[in-house]
């Protein structure tokens, strides 16, 4: 508010030195104009004289009162012309109409031969006087200062005096030159007298005390006198109240001449002085109020540079802890809050304490409680981020503890349909105890499966030996319902490590149920794999089915691609929720694609690291090759890295299976012939309904091959553990 009251008082000073510097120039004009009403009321007395004594007289002194004229009248031209835009105009100076009105004046009473009568010159003279004189008025209502507008007033009134003693000067010499006057030219003389003392009486009534008393002490003397005696007694005898018998002239034409000149020169000193007074007291004031401005424009920055100052400090308090403020919370928002919350959910067991640098603020104000406020969020986020993972933790620790329970459960079933199955010799009762073999056997990967929804591994002794490729793909094939759809395809001799064989036989269980639940229950699934470049194995799982469509096919393989979080949609999606997290542990990658002409293929890649290729002279191979790989295998040093194959790297491992000769489609074989020790793989699956005896024959063999398998294994592992105790 002060700035701007500040500026406003800058504003009027510098309006009042526009104000005047135009007071200024009004009252040079003003003079100027008065010298050129006094120039022409010189050369119209004078032209009148010459006119009534019809001579070519005063020619010297006519010509200078007219260069006087001239030179008057164009400087008062000049001032016009240098004028600002809207500057007062006087319409008798607009467009030289004094100078014309002059020229033909002037040029009519020159002629010689037609003599100009002196009353009509008088007049003429007089009205373009009269017009001069009275711009004096409009430059007087243009004036700012009404003092100053005062005292241009009463120099006015003192012009319009002037005149009227000028005119009286003309008139009373004509009449002492011709010895009378016409009744015009009285008429011409009593108004002049009237105009002169109402003119005086109008400057008494405006000027000062000091102007007055200027007047009163210059305007005397023995001219004015004089001429004041002369006028009335030459006024008294045309009007008849002298003795007309009495002849002697009144005065002498030139003393007369004298006497009133000298009277007007009077009057035009007092003029001269108050035009004086009145500039230097305009230049007075102007100088006052560029002072003010200077002294106000001064004040007004120097009030500007301290609210500035201020201002800045004030912005400063309050950017500083703003910027302070910003800055932590995006840090908190950007890098500590995620960090604390990733480190919660990736703790293991209950989230351990997190220690938070507060956001402290110095000061009591807003900014400091905004500060606060945001630490205070700040905790409450991180304590429900703790809070989360406590909960998950509590959640993962029941589903943990559900799931070993039911693993213990699944187990001792097992064994007791083990030892009923030992001794039974029913074959009815036989198949059942198979089927009651395999629901459990799936029991126990569904349990396995929440230990995977929980994030703990519930893979078994890491010290087992590795496993032949077929005998995963085995393992995995005993744990899924349907099993007999399945078509086991030439498989390369690879060796899986122990690292990883249970998550891989559970991921390849869930990848074969898949197929198997999302075809036709009619349809085969055939199962295959090479080696491609780098030494990966890729493990084929084709199926017949209706396919899956191309959005859903991609959002499957992102998810593949990048396991998820726990959620609502995992349980429902309890596979792929698996199979992600499963290959994920390993570096494995699974991967869905279209299969020709229908169907899908689910592709597992297998790193080089996890794979072993076994190696023996040719002549000491005997069928089955997976179980006597096994069974040499504790005993002696065979298993070395697989070697890469020649084939490209590509995403269309089929192709690549293809061109390492596994034929497409892959080979159909018959369920339990590859149990069977010395059978080859092939051989058609009848369409026509088998026998019971047949079909239990061929359970009875592949349980006893688990069995057989499972026990070789146990035997392995524990002849390696005593060999190490004793060498120890």
């Amino acid at each position: 508010m002060i700035c701007v009251l500040g500026g406003l008082r800058v504003k009027a000073s510098a309006e009042s030195v526009a104000d005047y510097r135009s007071d200024q120039r009004l009252i040079r004009m003003a003079a100027d104009v008065a010298s050129l009403a006094h120039a022409l009321e010189g050369e119209r007395d004078l032209t009148a004289i010459r006119l009534v004594r019809r001579k070519q007289e005063h020619t010297e002194g006519l010509t200078r009162l007219r260069r006087d004229v001239d030179g008057a009248l164009g400087r008062i031209t000049v001032l016009a012309d240098a004028s600002p835009a809207g500057f007062v105009q006087l319409p008798a100076l607009a467009g030289n109409t004094v100078g014309n009105s002059l020229q033909i004046l002037r040029s009519s009473v020159d002629e010689t031969g037609n003599p100009f009568p002196v009353s009509a010159a008088l007049r003429a003279y007089g009205d373009i006087i009269s017009s001069v004189i009275g711009g004096l008025d409009d430059l007087d209502e243009a004036v700012h200062d009404p003092t100053l507008a005062q005292r241009m007033r009463s120099s006015a009134a003192l012009s319009f005096a002037e005149d009227a003693v000028s005119l009286q000067r003309a008139l009373v010499a004509v009449a002492l030159e011709r010895g009378t006057l016409d009744p015009k030219e009285q008429s011409e003389l009593e108004k002049a007298t009237s105009d002169r003392r109402s003119a005086l009486d109008y400057f008494f009534v405006l000027a000062d005390p000091a102007t007055r008393r200027a007047f009163e002490e210059t305007v005397t003397g023995r001219d004015v006198d004089e001429s004041e005696r002369i006028r009335v007694l030459l006024t008294n005898r045309l009007v008849g109240l002298t003795r007309s018998a009495d002849k002697e002239p009144v005065a002498d034409p030139a003393a007369w001449y004298a006497a009133a000149s000298r009277t007007g020169d009077l009057i035009r000193q007092v003029r001269n002085g108050i035009e004086k007074n009145l500039s230097t007291t305009a230049e007075d004031r102007l100088r006052d109020v560029l002072s003010t401005v200077f002294l106000d424009s001064a004040l007004l920055v120097l009030l500007l540079l301290i609210t500035a100052a201020v201002t800045t400090a004030v912005a400063r308090s309050i950017t500083r802890p703003l910027q302070s403020l910003r800055s932590t919370a995006l840090n908190v928002a950007a890098i500590r809050l995620p960090t604390v919350v990733k480190i919660l959910e990736q703790s293991e067991g209950p989230p351990r304490a997190v220690c938070l640098r507060p956001v402290s603020l110095p000061g009591t104000d807003e900014i400091a409680e905004v500060g606060r406020a945001f630490h205070a969020v700040h905790t409450e986020a991180v304590r429900l981020a703790a809070e989360q993972a406590q909960l998950r933790a509590n959640t993962n620790a029941m589903l943990v503890n559900l799931a070993r329970r039911n693993q213990d459960l699944i187990q001792r079933q097992l064994q007791l349909i083990e030892g009923l199955e030992s001794t039974e010799q029913d074959p009815d009762q036989l198949e059942n105890l198979f089927r009651l073999d395999h629901l459990a056997t799936r029991m126990r990967r569904h349990g396995e499966n929440l230990l995977v929804l929980a994030g703990t591994d519930g893979s078994s002794d890491q010290h087992r030996p590795p496993a032949p490729l077929l005998d995963v793909v085995r393992a995995a094939l005993s744990e899924v319902e349907g099993y007999e759809r399945v078509t086991v395809g030439a498989l390369p001799d690879l060796y899986l490590a122990s690292a990883a064989l249970d998550n891989t036989v559970h991921l390849l269980a869930e990848l074969i149920e898949n197929a198997l639940r999302l075809s036709d229950s009619h349809s085969r699934v055939t199962i295959g794999c090479c080696v491609v470049e780098h030494g990966v194995a890729v493990v084929e799982v084709l199926d017949n089915g209706p396919g899956i469509p191309p959005h859903l096919l991609e959002d499957i393989n992102t998810r593949l691609a990048a396991p998820s979080p726990p959620d609502v949609q995992a349980s429902r999606q309890m596979g792929l929720f698996v199979v992600a997290h499963l290959a994920a542990r390993h570096q494995m990658k699974v991967r869905l694609r279209p299969g020709s002409p229908r169907g899908t293929v689910a592709e597992l890649r297998i790193p080089q690291e996890l794979l072993l290729h076994f190696t023996e002279p040719p002549g000491q191979r005997t069928a089955p090759a997976p179980e006597q790989h096994l069974l040499t295998g504790s005993e002696t040093n065979a298993f070395q890295p697989s070697p890469p194959s020649a084939a490209a790297d590509t995403e269309d491992a089929g192709a690549v299976c293809a061109a390492q000769g596994s034929p497409p489609p892959l080979p159909v074989r018959t369920p339990g012939s590859l149990l069977r020790p010395g059978a080859l793989p092939g051989g058609g699956v009848p369409e026509t309904r088998r026998r019971a005896a047949s079909l239990r024959s061929r359970l009875t063999s592949y349980q006893q091959g688990l069995r057989r398998g499972r026990e070789r294994s146990r035997r392995a592992t524990t002849a390696r553990e005593g060999s190490s105790s004793a060498e120890e």
